[in-house]
């Protein structure tokens, strides 16, 4: 979920729509955004969405494997796309992409050394891999199930710095973008996963249930990254090992600042520009909760 002044987004995989555009203010539907489909604009699959400014939003078309911006119109709440760059390359399964500056970075399923993919906004040919997945985990793991186990989600960048961090590996990464291209500034791994290769798949991981589930959401701010993480397993808490009531907080570079624990348990959140979080819970149907900061 993401909040700008009056409204509030929310991922939906589940309805016909993937974006739910909801009133901040009495919880009414506004309109439903991104309708699933095939054909003209429709959507195939949208994993994850940022909101770039108060009312333009970024996502990731999966099964389109192409990448759009689009401006929400004040009067209809209509999307009107302003970005559409399709990132389909020979060979390659790219997972989720974040436009940084003059180039957009990726990551996935990659069959060459690297697990983020740097491709410039005019020329798909022009690609580079950066970064690599941990060498102590699993060393003989093929690069394929490496791609689908420390599969990496971003936030939104903010002055040439991105955040990447992992559901299953528990990694978060702060990255920056210059003239010389994407540099770690700081990087954590919290745990070690336990996961089995999927012999019936061939690519596939079948993560198991003793393994720790990493961070859930990220936010970025102007002033600092807000970090979700779970740290639960399914064997111990089945589904809610995917909600979590841990938030870090951390400079664009990676400094740790601050923490927070929050007294019930919360699946995605946002942070409005006084710093208070805005979360949703499910206990057990959806529920938007308020955790004032200062």
């Amino acid at each position: 979920m993401r909040i700008s002044d009056s409204l509030l987004f929310v991922l939906d995989p589940d309805s016909r729509n993937f974006i739910k555009l909801i009133s901040l203010n009495n919880l009414s539907l506004i309109k439903d955004l991104c309708l699933k489909g095939r054909g003209p604009e429709e959507y195939g699959m949208i994993c994850r969405f940022e909101l770039l400014e108060p009312r333009k939003i970024g996502f990731y078309d999966d099964l389109n494997t192409t990448y759009y911006e689009a401006d929400i119109k004040s009067n209809q709440y209509n999307l009107k796309t302003t970005l559409n760059r399709n990132l389909k390359i020979e060979k390659e399964r790219v997972a989720n992409t974040v436009r940084v500056n003059d180039c957009f970075v990726s990551s996935g399923l990659f069959q060459n050394k690297g697990r983020l993919l740097i491709s410039s906004m005019d020329s798909i040919g022009l690609c580079e891999y950066v970064d690599d997945y941990p060498i102590d985990d699993y060393p003989k793991m093929s690069t394929m199930n490496k791609g689908m186990a420390y599969q990496t989600h971003f936030t939104n960048s903010i002055n040439g710095y991105f955040t990447g961090y992992t559901l299953a590996s528990g990694e978060i990464f702060f990255y920056s973008k210059n003239g010389n291209g994407i540099v770690t500034e700081n990087a954590y791994q919290l745990f070690t996963p336990n996961f089995t290769p999927n012999s019936n798949f061939g690519y596939g991981v079948v993560f198991a249930k003793e393994s720790c589930t990493g961070f859930l959401d990220v936010v970025s701010k102007d002033d600092f990254i807000y970090a979700l993480y779970s740290g639960r397993t399914r064997k111990e808490f089945g589904m809610e090992a995917y909600m979590g009531n841990k938030i870090f907080i951390f400079t664009h570079s990676g400094v740790p600042v601050e923490y927070y624990e929050l007294d019930v348990d919360i699946r995605t959140f946002d942070v409005d520009e006084n710093g208070t979080i805005y979360a949703l819970t499910i206990n057990p149907y959806p529920q938007l909760v308020k955790f004032p900061t200062k």
